[in-house]
C-alpha cells in the first residue's frame, strides 16, 4: 500500500489516500497505527509513503471494525436495505472493502435482512400507499424485484387479497374527499381526479369502482 495524503476534515477525522481508495480515519486511529498528516507534492517530486503489508492488514482491519461499528450505530436506529446501508457506509468514509465485509457479517448475524426489511415496510404502509407505490418505494431502496414480489405474497398470506383491496379501496375514498370530489362534476374533472389516483399508484378499475359507488351514494346512477 501506497499512501499519497493523509489530510484532515474535522477536530477528529482525517481523510486518507492511498493507490488502494480512498478512507476516513480517526485521529485516535492515525495514533495507534503510527501515521500522521501529510501531502504530498508531486510537483515537488514528493514520494508517495511507503505502506509494510504488516501495517496495511493492520489498516484494513482498523477500517473493518469501523464500518461494523457504524452498521451498529445504523442499525439499532432502524432497519436498511443493503444497498442503502452500504451508500451510508461509503458516504461515513469507510471503503468499498470494507463496507462489505462488515455487510456480509450483518447478514450472516441476521441484523440485515432485505426481505424482513421488504415485509416491514409493506405491512406499515399498506395503511396509506397503494401496493403499486410501495412497490415503487422499495424499489427506489434497493429491493429487488424478487424480493419484493416474496414479500408481498408473504403479507397476502397474512391479510388475505381481498382486506388488501379494502384498503385500497379506503384509501382512494379518503383521498377523493381530501381533493373534495363531487361525484356530480363533469367528465373533464372526473378525468383529473382519475389521473391523480393512477399516479398515486391505485389500479384503474379500483379508482373506477369507488368513484362508482360515490356516484351510486348520492342517486346519480
Amino acid at each position: 500500500m501506497e499512501i499519497y495524503a493523509i489530510r484532515k476534515l474535522s477536530k477528529h477525522r482525517y481523510e486518507v489516500e492511498s493507490d488502494e481508495d480512498s478512507f476516513v480515519l480517526s485521529s485516535r486511529d492515525l495514533d495507534e497505527l503510527g501515521l500522521h498528516p501529510m501531502e504530498i507534492n508531486e510537483d515537488e517530486g514528493g514520494k508517495p509513503l511507503q505502506i509494510a503489508p504488516q501495517l496495511a492488514q493492520r489498516i484494513r482491519e482498523v477500517l473493518r471494525l469501523a464500518a461494523v461499528r457504524k452498521c451498529g450505530e445504523l442499525l439499532k436506529l432502524q432497519d436498511y436495505t443493503e444497498k442503502r446501508l452500504r451508500e451510508r457506509l461509503l458516504h461515513a468514509g469507510i471503503p468499498g472493502d470494507a463496507a462489505d465485509a462488515a455487510i456480509q457479517e450483518m447478514k450472516d448475524a441476521h441484523y440485515l435482512d432485505d426481505d424482513r426489511f421488504a415485509q416491514t415496510y409493506i405491512r406499515y404502509h399498506l395503511r396509506d400507499r397503494s401496493q403499486e407505490r410501495i412497490r415503487q418505494d422499495l424499489r427506489i431502496r434497493g429491493v429487488g424485484e424478487e424480493t419484493a414480489e416474496r414479500a408481498f405474497a408473504a403479507v397476502l398470506r397474512d391479510e388475505g387479497e381481498n382486506e388488501l383491496r379494502e384498503r385500497e379501496k379506503a384509501q382512494i375514498r379518503m383521498l377523493l374527499t381530501k381533493r373534495n370530489f363531487d361525484p356530480a362534476s363533469d367528465w373533464n374533472e372526473q378525468q383529473k381526479q382519475k389521473a391523480y389516483l393512477f399516479r398515486k399508484g391505485y389500479p384503474m378499475e379500483l379508482i373506477r369502482e369507488v368513484m362508482k359507488e360515490a356516484a351510486n351514494e348520492t342517486g346519480m346512477d
